[in-house]
């Protein structure tokens, strides 16, 4: 996200303060986020899905249906 993109959206449409703060946040959030840091985010998000899935059965996995909304 270059600087053109956020100051681009602080003076468009998007000025209330709120939003205008969120993508200030954000911005400088995803810069300061080291690659390795990123890595190390993903690799935990994995485990804990994986960990998740290990708690169904192939039949629960792959029954069609099986995780519909009522």
């Amino acid at each position: 996200m270059g600087r053109l993109f956020i100051y681009g959206c602080l003076y468009s449409s998007w000025t209330n303060p709120f939003y205008k703060n969120v993508l200030v946040h954000l911005y400088e959030w995803h810069n300061l986020l080291l690659l390795n840091d990123a890595k190390g985010m993903l690799m935990e998000s994995h485990k804990k899905v994986m960990a998740l899935i290990d708690t169904f059965s192939n039949d629960e996995l792959f029954a069609k249906n099986t995780y519909q909304n009522k």
